[in-house]
C-alpha cells in the first residue's frame, strides 16, 4: 500500500462520519476561503467538534483486529449507501458484511461486528 492509497482510504473513512476535505491553501489566511487569522494558529477552531469526534472514535481502536472491523464497517457503509435507494439498515449492513467476510460467520466475531456497528452508529452516526 501506498501513502497515496492510505490517504485517499483514510479520507474516504473520514467522509464516512462526515467530512468534508478541503484543500489547505484555500484555508490559508490568505486564501480563497480562510479559516484562521495568521499561521500561528495550528486548529482551526470551527472544525473543534469535528476533530475531536475523529480523535475519540481513533483513540478507541485497541488492536489491529479492531481496526480491521472499524474499517470494514466504514468501507460497507459508503459502498451501501452508494448503491442504495432507501437509507442503509444496521441489519443491513450487518448481513453485507457477513456475506463479504465469510469467514467472520463464527459467534465471537458476529458479536464483535454487531459491536462495532452498533458503537460507530451511536459515536459517529455513519450508519
Amino acid at each position: 500500500m501506498t501513502e497515496d492509497h492510505l490517504e485517499q482510504e483514510v479520507l474516504g473513512w473520514l467522509a464516512d462520519v462526515g467530512y468534508t476535505p478541503l484543500d489547505g491553501p484555500d484555508l490559508a489566511p490568505d486564501g480563497s476561503s480562510p479559516e484562521r487569522g495568521h499561521y500561528r494558529e495550528v486548529v482551526l477552531e470551527g472544525y473543534r467538534k469535528k476533530i475531536d469526534k475523529t480523535v475519540d472514535l481513533f483513540s478507541r481502536i485497541k488492536n489491529t483486529d479492531q481496526a480491521e472491523e472499524v474499517a470494514t464497517v466504514l468501507y460497507a457503509v459508503r459502498k451501501l449507501k452508494h448503491e442504495a435507494v432507501q437509507e442503509v439498515s444496521e441489519e443491513d449492513l450487518y448481513r453485507y458484511i457477513l456475506g463479504w467476510k465469510k469467514s467472520w460467520d463464527r459467534e465471537d466475531k458476529r458479536r464483535s461486528i454487531a459491536g462495532t456497528i452498533r458503537n460507530l452508529e451511536m459515536r459517529t452516526g455513519c450508519v
